[in-house]
């Protein structure tokens, strides 16, 4: 299935600086407690999904949310995600669970970071806003 959340999970896993700085893990959908405990970096919806089906396309709004012990931990995350995903476009993603590639027209962050609230007591919590617009039609891997 295609999807904006998997889209999104797929650009994170793919940077090893993202990846060793949540040993928790990045993924689409709420995040365990000792993940969060760990690092983690954890992708929900936080919108409508507008699915355009005369253009192939869907535009999806994504809360980020990128949980750390310390705030260092938490600012160093979201830096490294804004520079991934604010204002990149046009790459071809790869959704192994879909066995498909997709294009991503572009990314945009349209809010935060900004310091959450964690549930769990002494961890640290900082949340994103992106736009994510994307193709639903796939592509080969290389455009």
């Amino acid at each position: 299935m295609i999807s904006a959340l998997l889209t999104c999970q797929e650009i994170l896993r793919a940077d090893e600086v993202l990846q060793s700085l949540a040993p928790g893990g990045i993924e689409a959908g709420a995040m365990k407690v000792d993940q969060q405990k760990a690092g983690c970096v954890e992708v929900l919806e936080a919108g409508q999904l507008v699915n355009q089906r005369y253009t192939s396309t869907l535009r999806q709004r994504v809360q980020v949310n990128c949980y750390a012990k310390t705030e260092v931990e938490v600012d160093r995350m979201t830096s490294r995600l804004q520079e991934l995903l604010h204002h990149r476009g046009r790459r071809v993603v790869a959704l192994p669970d879909a066995g498909v590639s997709v294009l991503v027209h572009w990314a945009q962050i349209i809010g935060g970071p900004s310091m959450g609230a964690a549930v769990v007591e002494d961890l640290k919590v900082s949340v994103l806003f992106l736009d994510l617009f994307m193709g639903t039609v796939p592509v080969p891997e290389a455009v």
